[in-house]
């Protein structure tokens, strides 16, 4: 069988023995072996995704290349073109891309296997998020096995909202479901399957709470995803310094582990029923929601000095300016700072949601069209955060 181009095949035995290796020893890696993948036909990998390293976590271990279907049409230089020899092709974040899935085809009717992160992002919190049936449409249409692989240790060895590695340890484990399974499952069961297999919560797994995760600058970035301080209930004023979360309005600080269990001097969090960032996250959603809930015309969130951008053709992404984002019940809004002002809105009835894109830029989804943005004190999850809740109570 022909497992992929031989580009692809050296770029891949070049990965396993370099950077996998690194990857492997550094997260302390172990794979579970539930079943082998199959070894005379391609086949679809499906995973959970926390860590920004999982495609080669996973990859260290398989023989055969996968082409992973991943976001990297804002990859440059080097990276662009070890990214192309690995086989990785592009998906838009966060929206439907028949364009990538035109690909994927392609790949599987030559026998290669293919990769998909069927979340379509790497979860903020650790926990595994809903997922569309895609996946499993595209496994019953090619008549081809699926190969799962569940990581658990992935998220608090290296958040998405930091920069920094922790040693812990890291499981991956397999397991196929073949094409005879598939056959005789509707599309709902396969996705349930996959569902019950890879999903995962690193705060919740009792196999990874009895690991313990060590580092430097466990705090550091934090402010990416906790926007509302316990003490003050100030928001946007945290800042992870070192190992502890500092709050610039109110001066109070709270110390952070690598299993991200939080505390304090003055019993602040545990007034508010706050162990961890798992909690501390809920409990910042649940304040968020009761102001919504009571605030019909008010505007929920808002940050001046935003640059925009929108996407006249395909991620060529065009300047429109700097000027105040805002959401409220009707959309999202902005308004130039310009003599002009210029104003765009984006009703809520066209938005699909909001994207973190590499802790960089947030994307906006709409049902036909992109924007960029970049702010400057809020965070990105906390823009989708606040969106989402938003359109929850507007149903």
């Amino acid at each position: 069988m022909k497992r992929s181009t031989l580009k692809h095949v050296l770029f891949w035995r070049f990965a396993q023995l370099t950077i996998g290796p690194f990857l492997v020893r550094l997260f302390r890696v172990t794979p579970i072996w539930h079943s082998r993948p199959p070894k005379d036909c391609g086949y679809l990998l499906v995973a959970n995704h926390a860590n920004k390293s999982d495609p080669f976590l996973i990859g260290n271990f398989l023989r055969t290349p996968i082409n992973y279907m991943a976001n990297v049409g804002g990859v440059k230089g080097f990276n662009k073109i070890f990214s192309s020899g690995l086989g990785c092709f592009n998906i838009r974040k966060g929206r439907a891309d028949s364009q990538a899935f035109v690909k994927a085809i392609e790949l599987l009717k030559k026998g290669y296997s293919v990769g998909i992160f069927v979340e379509g992002d790497r979860t903020w919190l650790g926990n595994t998020v809903e997922f569309s049936t895609v996946t499993a449409s595209l496994a019953i249409k090619m008549n081809v096995p699926i190969v799962m692989a569940k990581l658990s240790g992935n998220y608090f060895s290296r958040p998405r909202w930091s920069d920094t590695p922790r040693r812990g340890k890291v499981f991956v484990e397999f397991k196929q479901i073949t094409k005879d399974q598939i056959q005789q499952m509707t599309k709902n069961e396969l996705q349930q399957t996959i569902a019950n297999y890879i999903s995962n919560n690193d705060f919740l797994n009792e196999k990874i709470q009895n690991i313990k995760f060590t580092g430097k600058n466990l705090a550091v970035g934090v402010e990416r995803v906790m926007w509302l301080c316990p003490a003050c209930k100030s928001e946007d004023n945290l800042l992870g310094i070192g190992n502890e979360i500092h709050c610039k309005q109110c001066k109070n600080s709270f110390s952070i582990d690598g299993n991200q269990n939080v505390s304090d001097n003055k019993s602040i969090l545990k007034d508010n029923n706050i162990k961890n960032l798992w909690d501390w996250n809920l409990w910042q959603k649940d304040q968020a929601l009761k102001q919504i809930s009571i605030s019909e015309n008010q505007t929920y969130l808002s940050e001046n000095l935003v640059d925009i951008f929108d996407e006249p053709t395909y991620n060529n992404w065009r300047y429109l300016g700097k000027g105040e984002l805002t959401l409220n019940k009707d959309g999202i809004h902005w308004k130039s700072n310009d003599e002009q002002s210029k104003t765009i809105t984006f009703p809520m009835s066209e938005i699909l949601n909001i994207v973190d894109n590499f802790n960089e830029y947030s994307i906006l989804n709409l049902k036909k069209d992109r924007y960029k943005f970049c702010t400057h004190n809020t965070s990105s999850y906390k823009w989708s955060s606040m969106l989402e809740m938003v359109t929850r109570k507007m149903e």
